[in-house]
């Protein structure tokens, strides 16, 4: 979980740097994700990804 969280705050920053140095493009590309059905879909893997898993004996 601790990696998990790790990656996810290294990809936040690197949005966010990309918004601050790019932010048209990146409008552009959320658009285009959003309107192919992806952004949902990642949002969706990633909260399922987050929730812990049972370990089997």
């Amino acid at each position: 979980m601790r990696d998990f969280l790790r990656n996810l705050a290294i990809l936040v920053v690197i949005f966010i740097g990309f918004m601050v140095l790019f932010p048209d493009m990146m409008n552009q590309v959320g658009g285009l994700m959003g309107g192919l059905g992806i952004l949902p879909l990642f949002i969706i893997m990633v909260i399922v990804s987050a929730i812990p898993r049972r370990k089997r004996r």
